[in-house]
């Protein structure tokens, strides 16, 4: 697919492209230059005329909302013919994108994180009645600094486009499958099911049945009723799954992965009005008790299953005592070579590793 623009190409005399970053359904991103500034930013442009409609309107609303948990809205211009929108560049990946290439899931403690930097950025966009609409992994960045997670809600800026594309799937009686694009596609495991069936009377709740989808899949490594058309159906029924045996099966965990698993259930209640409001859910995570050390990146160097099951995890010079319940997965998956993500704790002689959550394995670890 051919980009729409090429690395020096300059904008209103003031941003020039560096290089392509990412695509999604409906728009492209770019790292460019503010050159007035002096600093990198996040250049994105939408890529159909009927998108860019919307795209000024949608750039209005975004800049309505200022927190750290939020990428900022810069500057918006129509320039050589093309919508442009600026936008503060957060250094990071997408979660999506961690949980193809790195994560099985999050432990409980990294999801409590998680959950807290996300209901407030929800606080703040309902504060000035912005409504996202297409909150999904894909549309979170994790900012990790010196092993400190900050996550970032982006593509507020986008959100009413989504509500075009299913308006025109209505319009012209089709699917969402052939409808909606990638986008679509890519949405439907986090729609509520009134977002599917009257995408147009929507509101704030449809933003908070997002977040209990999210949370579920990031908890769980999978999605709460499927992907694709088959999820429409149960989305609809908004029958929740049993709750995965991964969360009772460990007791270091027990109680915090059930704690968030009552706070995803509440969230995606069929009834809009019975969800919780963005600063309840603010209220709920300020008041769990969660680990928020940084983390490293670690490899199981020795492992004594048998007794009271034990070993050592090595970083560099550095080696660190694990018993088996603090790796949050099956014990199968405890193995000699296999990274893992975790926080260490000092104590006499080395010191001790938790929560240990274990990592997808790389082409030289098979």
């Amino acid at each position: 697919m051919s980009k729409l623009f090429s690395a020096g190409q300059r904008f209103s005399e003031r941003y020039e492209v560096i290089s392509f970053l990412d695509a999604g359904g409906m728009q492209e991103v770019y790292v460019a230059r503010d050159h007035l500034l002096n600093r990198n930013v996040a250049l994105k442009s939408p890529f159909t005329s009927s998108g860019a409609k919307r795209f000024k309107r949608s750039a209005v609303l975004a800049a309505r909302i200022n927190h750290p948990n939020v990428a900022k809205t810069l500057d918006y211009l129509y320039d050589e013919g093309v919508e442009i929108l600026i936008e503060e560049l957060v250094e990071g990946s997408n979660i999506e994108s961690l949980l193809e290439r790195e994560y099985l899931y999050f432990d409980p403690h990294l999801v409590a994180q998680f959950g807290h930097h996300f209901s407030k950025a929800l606080m703040a966009s309902h504060h000035v009645n912005v409504v996202h609409r297409d909150l999904k992994p894909s549309n979170i960045i994790a900012e990790v600094k010196d092993g400190s997670y900050t996550f970032k809600v982006t593509d507020f800026g986008i959100a009413r486009l989504v509500e075009q594309q299913l308006d025109d799937a209505v319009y012209n009686n089709e699917s969402l499958g052939t409808a909606g694009s990638s986008t679509i596609v890519g949405a439907l495991p986090y729609m509520a099911p009134e977002m599917i069936e009257t995408p147009k009377l929507t509101d704030k709740p449809v933003d908070i049945w997002a977040f209990g989808a999210i949370l579920y899949r990031l908890l769980t490594g999978e999605y709460p009723f499927g992907t694709g058309l088959s999820a429409v159906p149960r989305i609809y029924a908004a029958k929740i799954p049993d709750k995965p045996q991964l969360i009772d099966q460990f007791i270091q965990y027990r109680a915090l992965g059930n704690e968030i698993w009552d706070i995803a259930v509440k969230c995606m209640s069929k009834a809009p009005l019975d969800r919780p409001t963005a600063p309840t859910l603010v209220e709920w995570f300020s008041n769990l008790s969660f680990d928020i050390q940084p983390r490293i990146i670690a490899n199981i160097s020795s492992w004594r299953p048998k007794g009271h099951a034990w070993g050592f995890l090595n970083a560099g010079m550095d080696d660190y005592f694990f018993h088996q319940d603090s790796f949050y997965g099956a014990p199968n998956l405890i193995k000699v070579g296999r990274r893992v993500s975790c926080c260490f704790h000092a104590g006499g002689g080395n010191g001790r590793a938790h929560p240990i959550l274990p990592l997808r394995p790389t082409s030289s670890d098979q």
